[in-house]
C-alpha cells in the first residue's frame, strides 16, 4: 500500500490507516558490476496491461542497448509479436521466471530498472510497486512515472529519472542517461542512499508498532 491509498481509505471508512511497504531485505549480494558486452535495461515483474511494456519496446528501436525482461504474465505472446513486428528481437530477451538469487543478480547489473505505467485507474495511478525497491536495493537507478508516491520517493532521494509510459520519452530518457556520465552517476549514488532506508529492515519497524498498539 502506498500513502495515497491510504489516505483514500482514511477519509473514506473514518479510521486511521497505517503504511507498511513491501520494501526488500537489504541485499547480500555483491555489487561488485560484471563487466557485459551491452549494458541492459532491466523489467522484473507481471507481464500485464498497463505495465508500459509495449511503449518500452517500441521505445527500443531507438535505445542502443538491450532490454531483458523476467516475469510473465497474459500479454507475453502480445510483446513477442511486438518484437517482431518492429524488428527488435536482437535486443530484447524473455528470461522468464526467475530464482530470487539470479534475478537479484541480473537486476544489480543492470544500467537501469523500468517501471513507467500507464494511468489505467487510481490503482496503477496510487501504486507502489514491488520491483521500484527491488531495483533501489541493488543501486540501480529507476525509470519511473510521476505518480505520487513515486514521486514523492523521489523528490526525497533523488535516485530516479521520471518518464511517463510512452516510447518517444522513454527513450530519451534513457539516451540521455546514457550521454549524461554525471546525470547518472548522480542517481546511482542516491540509489545507495535511499537502499539504506527503503528496505525491510526499517520498513519492518513499522509494522511491529501497529502490532504493539493492536495488542495494548
Amino acid at each position: 500500500m502506498s500513502q495515497p491509498i491510504a489516505d483514500i481509505y482514511t477519509k473514506l471508512y473514518k479510521l486511521p490507516f497505517a503504511v507498511v511497504r513491501n520494501c526488500p531485505e537489504v541485499s547480500l549480494l555483491s555489487l561488485e558490476i560484471k563487466s557485459e558486452e551491452t549494458p541492459y535495461i532491466i523489467y522484473q515483474g507481471a507481464l500485464n496491461k498497463g505495465r508500459g511494456l509495449e511503449a518500452l519496446i517500441i521505445a527500443m528501436k531507438d535505445i542502443p542497448i538491450h532490454l531483458k525482461i523476467a516475469g510473465t504474465g497474459d500479454i507475453e505472446n502480445e510483446l513477442k509479436k511486438l518484437i517482431e513486428i518492429h524488428k527488435l528481437s536482437h535486443k530484447i530477451f524473455f528470461l522468464g521466471v526467475l530464482q530470487p538469487d539470479k534475478l537479484k543478480g541480473i537486476t544489480q547489473n543492470a544500467f537501469v530498472g523500468y517501471n513507467s505505467m500507464e494511468k489505467l485507474g487510481l490503482s496503477y495511478y496510487y501504486s507502489l510497486s514491488n520491483k521500484f525497491f527491488d531495483y533501489i536495493q541493488a543501486h540501480v537507478p529507476v525509470i519511473t512515472n510521476g505518480f505520487p508516491a513515486y514521486k514523492a520517493i523521489n523528490d526525497t532521494y533523488k535516485c530516479c529519472y521520471l518518464s511517463e509510459a510512452q516510447p518517444t520519452k522513454i527513450s530519451n530518457a534513457i539516451n540521455m542517461l546514457l550521454n549524461n556520465k554525471n546525470a547518472y552517476k548522480e542517481l546511482k549514488d542516491n540509489t545507495i542512499i535511499a537502499a539504506k532506508e527503503l528496505n525491510w529492515n526499517k520498513e519492518k519497524i513499522n509494522l511491529i508498532k501497529i502490532y504493539e498498539k493492536i495488542v495494548s
